[in-house]
């Protein structure tokens, strides 16, 4: 989505203020009455903002570009808490010559074809989930999660930059409890919940995360939220882990079970989630999402219980 040198000049210019969770910071914001369609590319950097692409090269980013920038955002100075008991989980059995992959995970659309990526961006609805056979569970108890999100690396690397959105539900002696979230992560490190940047099922959250680092060496990466619905957005900027490198080598958008304490979680119902409007990008140029590869996630038997499909959309259908 960007060039090169926008990427360094974007590293350079970065007006970051601090969070209360040291090392992470965000991007100030833009003052009252600053247009971006309007704003010059230093001015754009200076606020985490990227370029509007060449509609000849990528007429999709343009689009998204246009579209997304023409609302009027809230930037939230994010409030951070970690979330030690969630874990993403890596997935790393070679790429197979099907058609469609299969993972204990994941499911929705890997690409593997046009990187080393460094940006990713994706929009999805959040889901309403409930108990597995709900309102007549099996049982007056358990524990349910499903994650959404837009990522780089995580297939067959040792490594995932990702953000998104969280999806729990509770059954304990019959009383339902449900939670929803917005967070990030760079795997190896914790999940990191955005405490107050609120999301709901129904809203329609944009996400984006991006790598500072494969051409100019910054190990920075960024990930910023937008909640379509409530008009708030948020840009958070932290360092790799320690003895991290991003590898670029695949980009994701991905309905996930957790690993939860150490174990896969088991999905909630959550109907179908639909990716859209899925963009990857690297030094040369931008991909859509529908050059992905459907992935499937399958239970212990090898049933299928989330089904990754490309249309217009990416959709994760619950079955």
């Amino acid at each position: 989505m960007n060039t090169v040198s926008q990427r360094q000049v974007m590293g350079r210019s970065l007006k970051l203020i601090p969070t209360n969770m040291e090392g992470v910071r965000t991007i100030e914001s833009p003052p009252p009455g600053f247009d971006p369609r309007k704003a010059t590319l230093s001015d754009l950097m200076k606020y985490g903002i990227p370029a509007r692409p060449d509609p000849a090269k990528f007429p999709k980013g343009a689009q998204i570009w246009d579209r997304i920038l023409s609302r009027a955002h809230q930037m939230v100075v994010p409030v951070l808490k970690p979330r030690p008991e969630v874990k993403h989980s890596l997935y790393m059995p070679p790429v197979s010559g099907s058609a469609t992959d299969t993972s204990p995970n994941w499911s929705g659309g890997v690409l593997f074809n046009g990187g080393p990526f460094d940006f990713v961006y994706g929009e999805w609805t959040v889901p309403s989930v409930a108990p597995p056979g709900w309102p007549n569970p099996s049982s007056g108890n358990g524990d349910w999660w499903s994650v959404a999100w837009v990522g780089i690396d995580g297939w067959n690397s040792g490594d995932v930059l990702q953000a998104g959105t969280a999806q729990h539900v509770t059954l304990n002696n019959w009383n339902l409890t449900t939670e929803y979230f917005a967070w990030y992560e760079w795997f190896p490190n914790n999940w990191i919940e955005i405490t107050n940047f609120p999301v709901h099922p129904g809203d329609t959250v944009a996400v984006s995360v991006q790598y500072l680092g494969l051409q100019n060496n910054l190990g920075q990466g960024l990930a910023t939220l937008s909640n379509l619905i409530t008009g708030q957005s948020t840009t958070l900027s932290f360092q790799a882990p320690t003895g991290t490198t991003l590898q670029g080598n695949c980009a994701e958008w991905i309905l996930e079970r957790p690993n939860i304490n150490g174990s896969l979680a088991t999905l909630p119902e959550y109907g179908q989630v639909s990716f859209s409007n899925g963009l990857a990008c690297s030094a040369t140029g931008g991909t859509g999402a529908d050059q992905a590869k459907p992935v499937n996630m399958t239970d212990n038997s090898g049933n299928t219980v989330s089904e990754g499909s490309s249309g217009a959309d990416w959709n994760c259908l619950y079955v």
